[in-house]
C-alpha cells in the first residue's frame, strides 16, 4: 500500500512539474516558459492574412499587424501606397448666375460645380471669377469623404460662408472657425464632405486647408 502511495504522488509531483517547467528546443537551458533555439515552422496558416510574427531584440515571439499597405516579400518587408488621384478641372464661374448681389458681392446658394457629372472625378477645380467678391454658401451634391480644393484664379475675394441658411442644411459649409473664410484675390480653399455632420446630422462641407 505504501508503494503504491509513493507511486501516485511521484506521478503527481511528476505532472505538476510539467505544468510549470521551462521547455526548451534546441537548448537545454530554457528562459521562458518555450524557448525554441532555431527556425519555427506552423503549417495549415491562412495565406490571407496581414499579420506579420517575428521575434523581439530578447528572442520573444510577437505578432505584428501590417495592413493593407505592407507586404512581406523574398524575406524583405515593402510599404506600397494606394496612389492618391489628383484630377484637375475648371469652372467659369461668370457662367452662373448669383441668387443675390450686394454692393458687388455675388451670393452663390447651393453652388452646383458638377461634382458628381463632368468634374466627379477632380480633385483640383479651378474656378475662374472675372466679377467682383464672390461668397459662396454651399455646395451642392457632396457624399461622404468626397474630397474637392477650390482655387479661387481670379483677382477678387472668394468666401466661404459659415453654415449660411442661404444653401440646403445638407450643402452648407463648415469653416471649423465660427465665420467665415475668405481669400485675398487668388487663394484655395481644401473641403471634405461628411454626411453626419452639422448639429442636425445631416452633413456638411468641412474647411480642412485654406489659404488666404
Amino acid at each position: 500500500m505504501k508503494k503504491k502511495l509513493l507511486f501516485f504522488y511521484g506521478i503527481l509531483f511528476l505532472g505538476s512539474g510539467l505544468l510549470t517547467a521551462q521547455v526548451g528546443i534546441g537548448t537545454s537551458n530554457p528562459q521562458h516558459q518555450l524557448d525554441v533555439n532555431g527556425n519555427v515552422r506552423v503549417r495549415d496558416l491562412s495565406s490571407n492574412g496581414l499579420d506579420l510574427t517575428g521575434t523581439t531584440s530578447n528572442g520573444l515571439l510577437r505578432k505584428t499587424e501590417l495592413g493593407g499597405g505592407i507586404i512581406k516579400e523574398n524575406n524583405k518587408k515593402e510599404i506600397r501606397l494606394t496612389p492618391t488621384k489628383l484630377s484637375l478641372g475648371e469652372y467659369d464661374l461668370d457662367t452662373v448666375t448669383p441668387d443675390k448681389n450686394s454692393g458687388g458681392n455675388r451670393f452663390y446658394n447651393d453652388l452646383d460645380l458638377d461634382i458628381n457629372g463632368t468634374n466627379k472625378d477632380v480633385t483640383l477645380l479651378t474656378v475662374f471669377n472675372t466679377g467682383g467678391k464672390v461668397s459662396i454658401t454651399g455646395l451642392k451634391d457632396g457624399s461622404h469623404g468626397r474630397r474637392v480644393i477650390i482655387y479661387n484664379a481670379g483677382t477678387a475675394n472668394m468666401s466661404f460662408q459659415q453654415d449660411d441658411k442661404g444653401s440646403a442644411a445638407q450643402n452648407r459649409i463648415l469653416t471649423l472657425a465660427n465665420s467665415s473664410r475668405s481669400t485675398s484675390g487668388q487663394g484655395f480653399c481644401e473641403l471634405v464632405y461628411d454626411e453626419n455632420g452639422g448639429d442636425d446630422g445631416l452633413g456638411r462641407w468641412f474647411i480642412i486647408k485654406f489659404q488666404e
